[in-house]
């Protein structure tokens, strides 16, 4: 079962109480449960609930699901997913009642295509809350509010413990609107995006820029100024200083702004930093990526054009100014998945073709000279190349789609390939591919990454727990053979930063696990030994997993990518 809702109970806060269910695409019987523990128990009286709820589905944000009355714990609602309504319990949850006078039970659907059925579900009734205000110990709250997915009418309130209902506000119907706030978003520039319909004219739509925010999960007021309140998005911190506003007149506006400074759980994708131009280029999902001329400083503006999730960047090794940047395009509305930057990645421009039938990004790499000699395995499709800059593309032969792809840093024919534990080769520009090396590993995730300045010296990380050829792999001889690093125990990615005096072999960077402890290592003399670099109060989820690179031009200098902390980057000798 997936946890849904965790209520705090005032009056008796060492019980605990917790509602959880699974998909509800999973299963066509009621899954649903609440779990009641009273201390010192140390175990829960589980009581089956008529309906699924599913604890990681849709619509698991808003607010909490299960609540307790904060004057009478005895008394506990569910709002309920699927259309199913509202549920209380007077009981302390032992037996549950449908609120029938209870008037909407949502009806929005976020996806009703949705072939897996995850998107397919009613979202229902959200949260329930209430004002302690109106209740004494005891006794029931009298007022009670409850969200509901309803694009047209989604907050009810009760005041008399939930006898009767009525809608509150003036909510106009999505997606008109009743601006009850404005909105500033120069702390955070990049919010605002493209407001040209493309060629299916489906955006922006009805859509206004910047938006309020999206997946909006948790909203707090300050106890000490009634003023202020934060929410937090999917984007960035947003909220306001004069709350109170709306107790004057409800049609008054607030002030609402970027609360946050630089903030933002950003997913990184890629990360490029060339010897030239910019230190930094980086791939991130849902707010593209920028680039970062000062790595202390954040950039006002994401790169565009192909908007939404970045995916991929490479750029030429002896032309560093020509960068491509693979991208989750919005094909809906015809938008391109692939943009390439002649100067440095100050401006971009969307490839003037695509392969069709392609799913996303993918991955993309560029000729060492660049020139418009690119090879693309975007995702859903094949591999393909072009000698044009996009203009046009040409199936590859000899590698099966999905591979990750990659250039030589030195031969401006030659690109690899990887996918499902073989390594290929290109000569000729991606035109054909040959299978070379083998037993590679064959799960889990995989990055590789050539030398600069080393033509054929190439550099393998990744695999699987269940597999033992995960770890850092090493070749010489373009792919033709490999050698597993013995001194490396687990590897998930591998970047290359400037040599350490006295060194002709780059600095090596490894998201990877030595002697037991997992961690970000550092080799300079060729991964004969490894030290490392972070310790255990400088960790992040994932770290390095899907970004890692040194920088070129500051010996020391390590930028790592994180899935929901940002970008980190580190200095040392």
């Amino acid at each position: 079962m997936r946890v849904a809702s965790i209520p705090s109970d005032p009056v008796h806060p060492c019980e605990g109480k917790l509602a959880a269910g699974t998909y509800h695409s999973e299963c066509t019987c009621p899954t649903g449960a609440i779990l009641h523990s009273c201390d010192p128990l140390p175990s829960y009286a589980r009581w089956m609930l008529a309906y699924v709820l599913g604890g990681d589905m849709p619509g698991q944000g808003p607010g909490e699901r299960l609540v307790v009355d904060p004057n009478r714990s005895s008394v506990l609602y569910v709002a309920a997913p699927s259309g199913n309504g509202l549920w209380r319990s007077t009981d302390s949850g032992v037996t549950w009642s449908k609120v029938t006078s209870f008037p909407n039970p949502g009806n929005f659907v976020q996806d009703p295509t949705d072939p897996n059925g995850y998107l397919t579900d009613n979202q229902g009734v959200y949260w329930v809350t209430f004002d302690k205000r109106t209740g004494t110990p005891g006794n029931t709250t009298q007022t009670i509010y409850t969200g509901v997915a309803d694009l047209g009418t989604s907050i009810y309130r009760s005041t008399n413990g939930g006898a009767t209902w009525s809608r509150i506000w003036d909510w106009t119907r999505y997606p008109n609107r009743s601006f009850r706030y404005t909105l500033d978003v120069t702390a955070a520039p990049w919010l605002k995006f493209p407001t040209t319909p493309l060629c299916g004219g489906g955006r922006p739509g009805a859509e206004v820029n910047p938006k309020l925010g999206w997946m909006t999960e948790t909203l707090e007021i300050d106890p000490f100024n009634s003023n202020r309140f934060m929410y937090g998005t999917g984007a960035t911190l947003f909220g306001s200083t004069n709350l109170t506003t709306w107790d004057v007149s409800t049609t008054s506006q607030i002030a609402i702004r970027v609360m946050a400074q630089g903030i933002e759980e950003t997913a990184v994708q890629d990360l490029i930093s060339p010897p030239a131009g910019a230190p930094l280029i980086s791939a991130l999902r849902d707010i593209t990526g920028f680039r970062h001329n000062n790595v202390d400083v954040v950039p006002a503006a994401q790169m565009q054009p192909v908007r939404g999730s970045s995916v991929s960047l490479d750029y030429a090794e002896l032309s560093p100014s020509y960068i491509v940047r693979a991208a989750n395009g919005d094909t809906a509305n015809c938008e391109k998945s692939l943009a390439i930057s002649t100067d440095g990645g100050t401006t971009w421009a969307a490839v003037s073709s695509q392969p069709s039938g392609l799913t996303g990004g993918g991955s993309v790499a560029v000729s060492a000279t660049g020139g418009g000699k690119i090879v693309w395995s975007p995702a859903g499709v094949g591999l393909f190349f072009t000698t044009g800059g996009g203009k046009t593309w040409t199936t590859s032969t000899g590698i099966p789609a999905g591979a990750r792809v990659a250039s030589d840093r030195v031969n401006p024919g030659k690109f690899y390939g990887f996918k499902s534990g073989t390594f290929y080769v290109s000569t000729d520009g991606g035109k054909t591919f040959a299978a070379r090396a083998t037993g590679l590993p064959l799960g889990g995730p995989v990055r590789f990454k050539a030398v600069p300045g080393r033509e054929g010296d190439i550099w393998l990380a990744g695999g699987a727990e269940w597999d033992n050829t995960y770890g850092l792999w090493h070749s010489t001889d373009s792919g033709t053979s490999f050698t597993k690093l013995a001194n490396i125990e687990e590897a998930d990615n591998i970047g290359f930063g400037k040599a350490a005096t006295g060194q002709t072999y780059l600095a090596l960077y490894a998201a990877a696990q030595v002697a037991g402890v997992r961690g970000i290592f550092r080799s300079i003399n060729a991964g004969q030994t490894w030290v490392r670099i972070n310790d255990d109060q400088h960790q992040s989820g994932r770290a390095g997993e899907t970004a890692i690179t040194g920088d070129p031009r500051i010996f020391g200098r390590v930028y790592i990518g994180t899935n929901g902390r940002g970008i980190v980057y580190g200095d040392g000798q």
